[in-house]
């Protein structure tokens, strides 16, 4: 019986190696990236029930954030101790 366990064990792992490695899934195309909708909740500050949900494309978001990181970006560092 062993001699049997051992032809199996022997075939399992031909067949392991035999058999395709998966292909790896293709990436999104940087185009698709950019139009891919997102959405996202915001909560509305002293609520804790309100808040509403906005969706946009993936680079309306990335224009938003950095329109705000260009907005407030220079207020960085203000009332920390020594940095005024």
């Amino acid at each position: 019986m062993p001699e049997a366990s051992l032809s199996i064990v022997t075939a399992l792992l031909l067949a392991a190696q035999a058999a395709p490695a998966a292909a790896p899934s293709p990436a999104v195309p940087a185009a698709v990236a950019k139009t891919e909708r997102i959405c996202r909740y915001e909560g509305e500050t002293g609520s804790r029930l309100g808040g509403k949900k906005r969706c946009q494309t993936r680079a309306q978001w990335e224009a938003e954030f950095e329109a705000n990181r260009r907005e407030h970006g220079s207020q960085r560092g203000y009332g920390r101790s020594g940095t005024n």
